[in-house]
Parts: structure tokens; C-alpha cells; sequence
């Protein structure tokens, strides 16, 4: 009896101190592929899919505040979008399974189309070489987010969001992450994302250009997670 003098008061202790997972979800990196199924009004994009890479990782700093960064790039043909953010945020416990979390930072969205081929025939430069001709255009602005961790299992963690973009237009990115612990810190991940925006109102002038271009991106990303 005197044993269990000490054994419980452990027992409740432990039972109600946040989980290793939980802490880990705000201390990582990670990485993989990204895959993009896209369409767009009046098919004025002659791409529906685009693949790349993405990045992240998160560090928290102090007590309950984290720093995170996100990068993304896609490409196809001529075409790139990329995409990275950076942020400031504040996580709360709900219980030992579950965070709660808000974000503020910066996006910049960057588009790149390269139209040498379309214009200029190969070799038409002869022995001067080749020239590129194109479009580069990006946008910047601040976003807001909230968010949930939860260790549904003891292994595995999942994190839908929402992340409010101020453009020229309001867009929303919805995410779902999810990450499946395999080894001691190393974890595979399985995210899936949606937005949808209008990329003439966000890289360019709508006045004068005069056209909309209404662009739904529905993403996957495969990849590998590290915590620490």
C-alpha cells in the first residue's frame, strides 16, 4: 500500500501531461513530392496537372509559441507556380491528445512562364544563342491560420487547417496533414491540400487585362517528416 502511495500520484501525473507526439508536432522539418491536379475556366491554361516539391518545418522556440516555414513548387512545360510562407504562431492544449493552434505570417506567390518555345523557333538564333521571353510576376501578403493536431493514434498524428489569404482577392487554402510515426523521430507523411483563387486579380491588374482566370488546385504531397 505504501508503494501505491507513489505509483499513483505518477500514474495521474503522466496520464494527464501532454504526449511526446503532441510535442513533436511543432518541432520537425520534412520534405517530399507534390503532385497538383488543377482546372481553370475556359481552359486558358493548357496545363491540368502540375508536380514538384515541397518543404516545411517548425521549431518551437518558448513554452507554447513556434515558428514555421513552408515552401512549394510546381511546375509543367513552361510553367511554374511556387509558393512559400512564413509564420508566428501559438498552440494550446485541449487535452494530452489534441492541440489547438493560430498562425499570422506572410505568403509570396510566385508565377513563371517561360513563352520562348511558343515564339521563337529552335536554332532561330543560329551561333548567338538562345534568348528567354517570358512572364515572372509575384504577389505578397499576409495570412492567418487555425489549425488542430490531434494523435488520433499513438502513432499517428493529423492536422486539418484553414489559412485566410489576404491578396487582392480573399482566397482560403484548406489543408489536412497527416503523419505516421515509423521510427523513433522519422515519420511518413500524407497531406492533401485545396484552393482555389482568380490569378489574374492576384498577379496581375484586372482593370486592364479585363479576363478572369479562375484557378482550383487540389494537391497531394507524399514526403518524409524528422522531429526533434
Amino acid at each position: 500500500m505504501a508503494q501505491l502511495k507513489f505509483i499513483l500520484p505518477y500514474l495521474l501525473i503522466t496520464a494527464l501531461s501532454p504526449t511526446v507526439h503532441a510535442e513533436n508536432s511543432y518541432d520537425y522539418i520534412s520534405g517530399g513530392f507534390q503532385y497538383s491536379s488543377v482546372s481553370n475556366n475556359e481552359n486558358l491554361l493548357p496545363e491540368d496537372s502540375f508536380s514538384g516539391y515541397y518543404l516545411g518545418g517548425s521549431w518551437n522556440f518558448y513554452e507554447n509559441f513556434f515558428a514555421e516555414f513552408r515552401h512549394e513548387m510546381k511546375s509543367k512545360n513552361n510553367f511554374v507556380l511556387s509558393d512559400s510562407m512564413i509564420g508566428l504562431g501559438y498552440y494550446y492544449y485541449i487535452n494530452p491528445e489534441i492541440t489547438v493552434y493560430a498562425m499570422l505570417g506572410g505568403v509570396d506567390y510566385r508565377l513563371t512562364y517561360d513563352l520562348t518555345d511558343d515564339i521563337i523557333p529552335d536554332g532561330a538564333f543560329g551561333e548567338l544563342g538562345s534568348t528567354n521571353l517570358g512572364i515572372t510576376t509575384n504577389n505578397s501578403a499576409l495570412a492567418a491560420e487555425l489549425g488542430i493536431k490531434w494523435d488520433v493514434l499513438d502513432k499517428l498524428t493529423i492536422g486539418p487547417a484553414v489559412c485566410v489569404i489576404n491578396y487582392d482577392e480573399v482566397i482560403v487554402d484548406y489543408r489536412l496533414d497527416s503523419a505516421f510515426e515509423v521510427y523513433d523521430g522519422v515519420s511518413v507523411e500524407a497531406n492533401v491540400g485545396y484552393q482555389s483563387m482568380d490569378l489574374v486579380k492576384t498577379f496581375f491588374d484586372n482593370s486592364k487585362l479585363n479576363q478572369n482566370l479562375d484557378f482550383d488546385e487540389l494537391n497531394y504531397q507524399p514526403g518524409v517528416r524528422f522531429s526533434f
